[in-house]
């Protein structure tokens, strides 16, 4: 995250880029979202002669409802492999601070209209992150128990995911630490990578 109101003078920042096509805002449109700072970033860059790695969401303003905030996620990806070398970032090496992002790379049913694009990253931070739905809503009659867990990142988890830095505190009212240690321990029986959390 990056305070606004503090931009060191060798970092240079551009605003509101936006990073939809013209048929997806207009799409977004339709769906009542006129806000002009929707489906744009921003990008915080240091000069260098060195492509840097990458941290997004760059910082990326999605649509708030969900599945569309991480479709909006996944356009924001797709924009920052595109674009990014032209601001000094690797297109190579893109780390995320999102785990479903993280966990359902080139998945189509997350892509529609832009399916055949990589959105695979190279690494994720997750800070006192929900990593369970299916805990939340246990028991209750409303909600289907198979789509929680398939939008839920603890049962996201496969072999090949990628390396993820956690953080959690301790002291979390909202979340709880235990939220964070149950994804890590099923992190590591299912992939070789390190943990910190």
């Amino acid at each position: 995250m990056v305070n606004p109101r503090f931009i060191p003078e060798n970092v240079f920042h551009y605003a509101d880029i936006g990073y939809a096509t013209n048929v997806e805002a207009q799409e977004a449109k339709k769906d009542g979202i006129e806000q002009i700072n929707y489906l744009t970033l921003d990008v915080y860059a240091r000069k260098s002669s060195t492509l840097k790695p990458v941290l997004v969401v760059v910082s990326a303003k999605t649509r708030p409802k969900y599945p569309t905030r991480l479709f909006d996620a996944k356009r924001a990806l797709r924009w920052v492999k595109e674009n990014i070398k032209f601001f000094g970032g690797d297109p190579d090496f893109v780390a995320v601070g999102g785990m479903l992002l993280a966990l359902t790379p080139n998945v189509s049913e997350f892509q529609p209209g832009f399916e055949d694009v990589d959105t695979s990253v190279k690494a994720c931070i997750l800070i006192n992150a929900v990593t369970d739905l299916s805990e939340k809503y246990s028991g209750s009659s409303t909600i289907d128990e198979s789509l929680v867990k398939k939008h839920s990142p603890i049962h996201l988890l496969r072999e090949d995911a990628v390396p993820f830095l956690v953080f959690h505190g301790d002291r979390d009212d909202f979340i709880p630490i235990e939220s964070s240690s149950r994804f890590v321990e099923e992190y590591k029986k299912s992939n070789c990578y390190e943990f910190i959390l």
